[in-house]
């Protein structure tokens, strides 16, 4: 519900009472459960983040490594170009001056979560000889932004739509592609 208002309204539009209001409680309740917007935001936030990469690594233990990466990358990219989570980051790049703490906390749980699983299986592929990475982080960085950076960016200045499953495999793919080629322990 809370989601929702904020997506419509922005952040500095959304009011308690409204959240309250479209969430069938008082705002008294409300705030016994939130002390504040910016907690009651920050825990849209970290409840939508939850689902991303929910069980990548038991799954990618019974699968190669490329095809583990790529199946990973598909689901994210799915998650962060779907319109409701862009949705909600125009919401936080409209507060960000306002409330950088949120930033860094949307940043930590998206980004940072959906970089820590992978930079933890190019750390291993490093550490096993297959792989030629200083800086494993950097570099699940560096594929996230070959995966997703140019349809993000398009999406969030609203010049695109979101790309096809079928669109998204096809890029994922190449860049994973692309990548190992260029990592691969010569």
């Amino acid at each position: 519900m809370a989601e929702k208002v904020f997506v419509e309204q922005g952040y500095g539009a959304a009011s308690m009472d409204e959240i309250a209001q479209d969430a069938g409680m008082s705002k008294k309740t409300l705030y016994q459960l939130f002390d504040t917007k910016e907690a009651l935001f920050a825990a849209v936030i970290t409840d939508r983040m939850l689902a991303l990469g929910e069980g990548a690594e038991q799954k990618a233990a019974a699968m190669p490594f490329k095809e583990a990466v790529v199946d990973y990358l598909c689901e994210a990219s799915r998650f962060i170009l779907s319109p409701r989570h862009v949705a909600l980051l125009r919401v936080l790049i409209g507060e960000a001056w306002r409330a950088p703490g949120m930033v860094r906390a949307f940043d930590d749980a998206c980004a940072g979560r959906g970089k820590s699983v992978l930079a933890r299986w190019l750390t291993q592929e490093a550490a096993a000889g297959r792989l030629d990475l200083d800086d494993p982080r950097q570099a699940a960085g560096m594929l996230f932004g070959m995966v997703i950076g140019e349809p993000h960016h398009r999406m969030l200045i609203g010049e695109g739509r979101p790309p096809s499953r079928s669109a998204i495999e096809t890029r994922v793919r190449k860049a994973v592609d692309i990548f190992l080629q260029g990592a691969q322990r010569r």
